[in-house]
């Protein structure tokens, strides 16, 4: 007999269940629809139900759960999709949606959405993680380390208790006072002397500690912040320390979602179509400039160059009405070698058989970060829809670099903007220039650099 804990129900709907366990029921007339097994029977022998009950059952149960338009029920929807989460996907409601639009138009806006989205968690959890590393550091470096003399403030609550106006412990809170400002002044922990710091502390224990830095405050109060604190420090260190681990987690995670989505992205159905289209709005776009771009290359490039040596293309420059007149060894040289810069002039017939990622020309046509803004517009509007032989799909994955490559630099020169580094007042990346994106990024890791040398060594 089957027991009703190993089946695997995977429908949350009416009859399931019945259906599901129909191998342990007791046994019924075959014939007689009506008649269900008795109720009282313990020692019968388990049969198989009549499928035409099953499905009467079924319908009945079916029919009470939907609306009077046959549609089901909100509770019924709410049920079965807790039960997909819970089952399926661990409750991962984005991965349930995902499930449901990725066989559907859309899905690469959607992975490319949340590709983005990843991308900003990243840059959050790296700003987060820089921040909170240096305040970990601050707070836990031995010459930052304000516990031991709090802790000897804190020792003195009892002389006073005992005495509020005791010249012992008077005289030993004004020299730890003068040790503590010391230490603050030196590393500067407050924020003081208009540098600006990440300050390790919180604003209410930062307020604690200018009140035992005050002259004017009375001693016994003073010592009374100071037994404060003893508790309070150690647990915003622990804390500082937990935040920063979280962080790096956060990190790593959001980077494995990036990796993720933009998988998923060029999984989907529609990314050929979407990527297709793309470049299309793209090219029109820009071919005026695309096509300019072609003809200065072309009237610096012989149409003949593959049979041409380097002597003869210098030779050759200097008869031409509307060549400069001399071509330079290293320019004809590179004219003659660079293999890419040839299909200017090539049929895109010619170039879609072409197999340029293989021989000893291949550094050419991998090394497109060296390729200027002219040349590689007057590249892109040369490149043929589709590379024949290409089993392995890695000809179209060069020509996806080219284009994004050209992209970017037609946006580097118009001074378009991107999101940089994540900015904690507005809770968001900021946008920056492309053209400035490089300079700001090296800022900002040469200033982190240089708060922390000072940090360390001031």
């Amino acid at each position: 007999m089957k027991d009703i804990r190993s089946l695997n129900i995977v429908h949350n709907t009416p009859g399931a269940f019945l259906k599901a366990t129909a191998g342990v029921r007791s046994k019924t007339t075959g014939d007689k629809k009506s008649n269900p097994a008795p109720k009282h029977e313990t020692n019968s022998v388990a049969q198989p139900v009549n499928e035409d009950f099953l499905d009467q059952i079924c319908k009945q149960g079916a029919k009470k759960m939907k609306r009077p338009d046959g549609r089901p029920s909100t509770g019924t929807m709410e049920r079965e999709w807790e039960f997909m989460k819970s089952h399926f996907i661990n409750n991962a409601g984005d991965e349930l949606e995902w499930l449901m639009v990725s066989k559907k138009k859309g899905a690469c806006a959607y992975a490319r959405r949340k590709s983005q989205e990843a991308e900003d968690m990243y840059f959050k959890s790296l700003y987060e993680v820089e921040s909170t590393e240096t305040k970990a550091k601050i707070a836990s470096s031995q010459d930052c380390n304000l516990i031991p003399i709090i802790t000897e403030i804190a020792s003195l609550h009892k002389m006073f208790v005992a005495n509020p106006y005791d010249a012992t412990a008077t005289a030993k809170f004004s020299v730890l006072q003068a040790e503590l400002r010391a230490k603050i002044s030196q590393k500067n922990v407050l924020g003081y002397n208009g540098f600006t710091v990440y300050s390790p502390f919180s604003e209410k224990t930062i307020s604690m500690l200018n009140l035992l830095l005050d002259d004017s405050i009375e001693k016994p109060k003073a010592v009374k912040k100071a037994r404060d604190l003893h508790t309070i420090l150690p647990g915003e260190i622990s804390k500082l320390q937990g935040k920063l681990s979280q962080a790096r987690l956060d990190g790593d995670e959001s980077l494995g979602n990036i990796e993720k989505w933009t998988r998923r992205e060029k999984e989907s159905k529609d990314y050929a179509q979407v990527v297709k289209q793309e470049e299309h709005d793209w090219l029109e776009k820009e071919f005026e400039d695309n096509a300019e771009a072609l003809r200065v290359m072309r009237s610096l490039i012989p149409t003949n160059i593959a049979t041409l040596s380097v002597q003869e293309i210098m030779d050759l420059v200097k008869i031409q009405p509307e060549a400069p007149g001399y071509y330079p060894f290293e320019l004809a040289s590179e004219l003659k070698n660079n293999k890419l810069l040839h299909w200017v002039v090539t049929h895109k017939d010619d170039i879609s058989m072409s197999n340029f990622l293989l021989g000893e020309k291949k550094q050419f046509f991998e090394n497109i970060e060296a390729l200027d803004l002219t040349e590689i517009r007057a590249l892109v509007i040369c490149l043929p829809d589709k590379f024949e032989l290409d089993p392995d799909g890695k000809k179209m994955e060069w020509r996806q670099r080219l284009f994004a490559r050209a992209k970017m630099l037609v946006s580097q020169s118009r001074g378009e903007c991107v999101k940089g580094a994540w900015d904690d007042s507005i809770k968001a990346r900021v946008m920056v220039s492309r053209f400035l994106h490089f300079y700001y990024t090296f800022i900002f890791i040469a200033l982190s650099f240089y708060q922390l040398t000072l940090w360390y060594f001031l």
